[in-house]
């Protein structure tokens, strides 16, 4: 297994990860890139994915778990106070 990226493939790494909107303001130039730390390891591991592969879908909005309709039959009010229907 390699673990090096070529040339190519990171500059090509380099352009998909420009063209995502909240990385656009990243250096053009390679080596401005490798310079940092945090921005080359992510460069290494955006080049080591398959061009072809799918990037991760984005995330959902959480919701919260939906509540089961309580059934109107019963007075839980009076069932609690004791009354009884006779």
């Amino acid at each position: 297994m390699r673990t090096h990226p070529t040339a190519t493939e990171l500059c090509e790494a380099l352009e998909r990860i420009r063209a995502m909107p909240c990385c656009a303001c990243w250096p053009a130039d390679v080596d401005d890139v490798l310079a940092d730390q945090v921005r080359a390891a992510l460069l290494r591991l955006e080049a080591r994915r398959p061009a072809g592969a799918a990037a991760r879908p984005p995330a959902t909005r959480w919701r919260p778990p939906r509540r089961r309709a309580i059934s109107t039959a019963i007075d839980l009010k009076r069932a609690a106070s004791g009354e009884r229907d006779d």
